[in-house]
């Protein structure tokens, strides 16, 4: 998808892939997005459908979550990135679109004049009242913030593993002896279900997948070009779905237990005896054979800025 992916060299397929796919057991939910868009304002989310509930023992807590329905109406939609001010164009989130009218990239937009209708205690009080509850899916890190992220998404389709949440280390000795600073405190975002930051992106593209797959959309399956990272991530969450995975690795150029991981959930896998850009060139040829079309998203996790490319195939 255009907006939500953070990860690098993805695409969505809509053909078959060939493969057996497992499905990892668990609970398995790049983002808080640059935000702006037109929505229905109704009536403001309410902090008490997040506080935990004591639910019948033989109920799951999606089965849970089924039983409260938020009565927020927020919404987000696609624009042309970098759209001008006086431009209309837009689709919904749910089509299968991937680029604008003139061929450029898209970007996702959300309603800030709805979410600047509850200031900034009333955000903080409910997103503070989701820290470490098991109500699904607020419980993980990403999802805690579901009306800043995808709105629209119900509670059901989303795929979580409740990542994020990680603690921040107090790096006393670093911060005294090289930085002259008394308190000093690091965000270690290795420290993940897969040992990839990429999870918390990867939820939330692989649950707008499961969505589109609800709904009967063309889309079968999910792909990447990876050294690790991507591919760890993508497979793990798409595994715990049910989605078909693919993934192009360059040989002998990522660490053992980051190859594992894909095989070991389904995915399949192809190592490439070329390096990572060789993976994306690659796809791009494949891309001048076959109907895919490409989309941008900027990978708000990396320091760098880096530019992010999800590939779509439709059928």
């Amino acid at each position: 998808m255009a907006a939500h992916p953070i990860f690098r060299s993805s695409f969505i397929s809509t053909q078959p892939l060939h493969q057996n796919t497992s499905t990892v057991h668990a609970n398995t939910p790049h983002t808080l997005l640059p935000i702006r868009a037109t929505a229905t304002f109704s009536d403001p989310p309410s902090a008490a459908t997040s506080t935990k509930h004591r639910r019948p023992a033989d109920e799951n807590i999606r089965e849970e979550a089924r039983r409260h329905v938020s009565s927020h109406n927020f919404s987000a939609k696609y624009i042309p990135f970098n759209a001008e001010l006086t431009s209309t164009e837009s689709y919904s989130l749910d089509e299968i679109v991937y680029r604008s009218r003139s061929g450029g990239l898209l970007d996702v937009q959300h309603d800030m004049e709805a979410l600047k209708k509850f200031d900034g205690e009333y955000w903080r009080s409910l997103f503070d009242s989701r820290v470490g509850k098991t109500t699904w899916p607020y419980g993980s890190g990403v999802w805690s913030k579901k009306e800043w992220v995808l709105p629209e998404i119900d509670s059901d389709d989303i795929i979580s593993a409740f990542e994020g949440n990680s603690n921040l280390f107090w790096a006393e000795r670093f911060g005294k002896q090289f930085l002259g600073m008394n308190d000093l405190w690091v965000k270690h975002c290795g420290i993940s279900h897969t040992g990839s930051f990429k999870d918390l992106g990867m939820t939330v593209l692989v649950s707008q997948v499961n969505r589109l797959r609800k709904m009967n959309r063309p889309v079968v399956g999910v792909g990447c070009a990876s050294t690790g990272d991507t591919s760890a991530a993508l497979s793990a969450y798409c595994a715990s779905a049910g989605i078909p995975s693919i993934v192009f690795l360059p040989a002998n150029r990522i660490s053992l237990a980051q190859l594992v991981q894909p095989i070991a959930n389904g995915a399949f896998v192809l190592s490439i005896d070329t390096d990572s850009d060789g993976c994306m060139q690659l796809i791009r040829e494949v891309t001048s054979e076959m109907p895919i079309y490409l989309a941008n998203s900027l990978n708000s996790l990396r320091l760098e800025g880096q530019k992010t490319a999800a590939i779509e195939i439709l059928q």
